[in-house]
Formats: C-alpha cells, structure tokens, sequence
C-alpha cells in the first residue's frame, strides 16, 4: 500500500529475499506502486540435500551473493555470480561452494569474506579460498559442539563479534592487518542470569561499541546497553538499564528488537506490543531515543523475525509473523505474514510505503537491497 505519492516517481531499490526454501528478486512497480516477485530460484536448485536450516543471514560483495546453509553436522557457504541486473537469472552460472562445520554468521569488509564457524573466526577471498583462521573460545559446556559467534560487524580493518551459544556469552575485538591475518584484541565475558546477546553498533564519532544484552529470569525480563570504547586497551565504559524502564522516565520501558549497525543508528523498538523507529542517541555514553514513528505493526504470533538495512536515505524494514488461524473445519494452522515498511530519514522520517510481501508461507531469513 502507497502512503505518499509524491515519493515514488522513480523506482526503489531492488530487493532479494532469502526464505527458508529460495531466493526471490523482488522489483519495485511504480505504476502498481509496489513490488512484485520478478524471479525465483530454489534453494535445492544450488544445494541437493533433504536436510537444511539456512543461515538467517547472506551479504553482497562486488557481484557475489554468499550464503551460508546450516545441516545437521556441518555447513555448505555458497557463492552465487549474481549481477543485479539479472538475479537470480544467472545465480548457477558461476556457482562455488565449500564446507564447513557448523556455521553461526557471515560478514564481508568489502573486500572478503568472514564466517564464524567450527567455533572460529575464519577469513575467506572471494574464492573461498581460507587466508586466516582463529579459534575463539577453546572450552566449551557439556561438550557440545563448538561455540559459534552469532553476528558479525566490521567497520574499516576492525572485526566485532557476539558469542552467544549457552554460557558463557562472549565479545570480541579483531584486526585484520595488511597480511590478512587476525589480532584479537579484546575478550570479554559478558556475565548475568541466562545472557543473550541481542544487538550491537559502532558509533565512529563517539568512540563508542554498543551491545544490547538481554536476560531471562522466571517471570522477568530486562534488557540493558553495555558501552564500550573503541579502543581495546579500555574496559568497559558503562551499563545501562533499558528495560523494564528507562531511567528517570515514569513509562513502561522500550524493548530493542533490532538495529543498524554504525552510525546514525536507528532502532526498531517496543512498547505494549506497538513497534516504532527511533533514532538512538547515545552522547554522554546514556542511551536515548529521538524521532520515533509509529510503524503499524503490531507484536504478535510466535515467531517474529525482524530485519532492518538502510540504502541511501532509505530504511528497509522487514517483519516476518508466523501465527496459528483456524484453518479448514476450525482446525489451526500455520499463517506467516511478511511485511515491508520503507521509511524515508532524508529530513524527519517519514513512512513512504508498506506492503505486505509474497510469503509462500514461509519466514524471511534475510535481505539485501541492491
């Protein structure tokens, strides 16, 4: 559905989707004001397996598309040849593929690939080819397999991770030097009653690495910021409360459900099940939010997958809710809606369009505008 009119003279961004079974371009339609599914390919079409879980994460880099497809003891990335002006069309012209075990995230600097797997951070070409590998966490609970980070940023020569399998939860600091090979510079453990390790961003500008940590508590939830400089050789700067509620505020606190990852940084947020974009200003290392805008999307279901990339003055928003409905003879089923939301931050933000997506039923995993 078209909010503003005026906004869309000239076409948006084309978009490639990654759901649990293919891979679809997606083309903005000025004249049906919207976007329709041009192209599809079938995940089984670059992979023959019965069993897989794709990560829920791909990247671009030059005119490659890699993805990672998780199966039960090990992992395929894929490189697919993929020109945007022909995907998936000529996806299988160049394919290359390679093992591993299992994988956590994929990452790109712009000029490589970085994957998280077999429980190390691992630095590939674009052949795939392995320049560097180091291991992150050499014990492990329980003897399960090994501890994968789970998000990767990169800003510059500068690898942050999130290790965030069981206890303990981890961070890490990397440099990728000029041989291509990496120097930790920072280990830290992040420490509370049943960690997760939500989101993370840099903030350039102010010195700042942002982790947005959660913890689960019977009949409790809370979440807090952890602030650190950007400079290894200090520790942490502060901590901050964020949920249940702000601090100094009388109202119900804001939940992060997902963030852009460098500066300006902009959040998806919560409150009594309304979700809103905010700008996040963390001047003074204290978390604040600026410019929120209802997005008219309501939390609900029990599977919600939020994504969020920003093109130019443009963010993409991405909300995939998988829900049971009574079905044929009242017996309930399984409904996946997924929902797009583009907002233009040029000036104040402003919703320019919001469309609900072709889902075959199915979850998207990830995105990436071109």
């Amino acid at each position: 559905m078209l909010l503003n009119s005026p906004y869309m003279t000239n076409s948006l961004h084309g978009i490639i989707l990654l759901t649990q079974d293919r891979l679809s371009n997606l083309v903005y339609i000025p004249s049906k004001q919207g976007y329709e599914v041009h192209e599809k390919l079938v995940i089984k079409a670059i992979v023959e397996t019965k069993t897989y879980q794709p990560l829920p994460q791909m990247v671009a880099l030059d005119d490659y598309i890699f993805i990672g497809l998780n199966q039960r003891e090990k992992s395929v990335v894929v490189r697919l040849d993929a020109p945007t002006s022909q995907v998936p069309q000529r996806l299988l012209a160049n394919s290359l593929s390679k093992s591993f075990g299992r994988l956590g995230a994929i990452g790109t600097d712009g000029e490589h690939l970085l994957l998280a797997a077999e429980g190390s951070l691992i630095l590939l070409d674009r052949h795939l080819k392995i320049l560097d590998r180091v291991q992150l966490i050499t014990q492990n609970w329980f003897d399960l397999e090994k501890k994968n980070a789970h998000d990767i940023l990169v800003h510059q020569n500068q690898v942050y991770l999130m290790n965030n399998l069981i206890f303990s939860t981890y961070i890490f600091q990397f440099t990728i030097d000029s041989e291509k090979k990496f120097h930790i510079n920072r280990n830290f453990e992040i420490q509370d009653a049943y960690p997760h390790l939500d989101r993370q961003w840099i903030n350039p500008q102010l010195e700042q690495w942002v982790v947005i940590q959660s913890s689960f508590r019977p009949g409790d939830y809370r979440q807090k910021a952890h602030i650190f400089s950007l400079a290894p050789e200090r520790e942490r700067i502060t901590s901050q409360n964020l949920y249940p509620r702000l601090i100094n505020t009388e109202s119900e606190g804001f939940k992060i459900l997902h963030t852009t990852k460098i500066e300006p940084v902009w959040a998806i947020v919560s409150q009594s099940r309304e979700c809103y974009l905010v700008k996040i200003n963390s001047h003074n290392h204290r978390i604040r939010f600026d410019e929120k805008l209802q997005l008219g999307i309501a939390i609900r279901g029990s599977a919600r997958t939020w994504l969020l990339l920003m093109r130019e003055h443009y963010l993409f928003i991405l909300n995939s809710t998988q829900e049971q409905v009574p079905g044929f003879l009242g017996l309930m089923r399984e409904e996946v809606t997924n929902n797009l939301v583009i907002v233009d931050i040029q000036e104040s933000p402003q919703i320019i369009l919001q469309q609900n997506l072709p889902s075959d039923n199915t979850l998207i995993l990830s995105f990436l505008p071109y």
